[in-house]
């Protein structure tokens, strides 16, 4: 299991919290934990699902866990949105934000989320399905690189941006440094 911290671009609207992010992998799924520590009750959080979550777009305009995904060989990325009430999304774009389409080659998406106090911890489990930009020998060779990011939305609708990494002068969970970790 690989482990990361996640910093703030600003820590304005950081209210203090820390984020950690780890994550493991068995063949094409993807196991992604995302732990925020901190005064909870600042954090605005979409409302419940009444019906079973489902694929919607949007999500990243409020609280947010997003992974990255992209073979260091290929221009092309994988974008997965995972709202805290369950919903999802993933996107695919042929560059650099350009190029968006819908990304097929999931076969299910299973978030969890359990809420403390002063944490709250999110699990998205992604199954692939599709091969095409994601062998197993992309992964065993080191050439998928994952970037990690949470847009934490407070009570007073202040958004802040978490990645491993922040390099361009706004935030920009796409530009391609930013995605800080290795997969194995």
């Amino acid at each position: 299991m690989k482990q990361s911290k996640l910093f703030p671009f600003s820590h304005e609207f950081s209210h203090g919290m820390t984020l950690d992010y780890s994550y493991q992998r068995e063949g094409l799924t993807i196991i992604s934990n995302y732990t925020i520590a901190g005064d909870m009750s600042r954090v605005l959080f979409p409302k419940a699902n009444t019906e079973t979550p489902s694929r919607m777009t949007g999500l990243w305009e409020t609280t947010c866990f997003e992974l990255f995904l992209k073979n260091k060989t290929h221009n092309s990325y994988i974008e997965f949105n995972f709202a805290p009430n369950g919903n999802w999304n993933a996107f695919q774009f042929k560059e650099y934000r350009t190029g968006m389409s819908e990304y097929s080659g999931l076969d299910k998406v299973l978030i969890t989320l359990t809420r403390g106090q002063r944490e709250i911890n999110l699990r998205a489990i992604v199954h692939l399905k599709e091969r095409r930009y994601f062998m197993e020998e992309d992964f065993i060779d080191g050439n998928i690189k994952l970037g990690p990011t949470v847009v934490i939305e407070d009570t007073q609708n202040n958004i802040s941006y978490w990645a491993t990494k922040h390099f361009t002068k706004k935030p920009d969970f796409h530009f391609e440094d930013n995605f800080g970790l290795l997969a194995d």
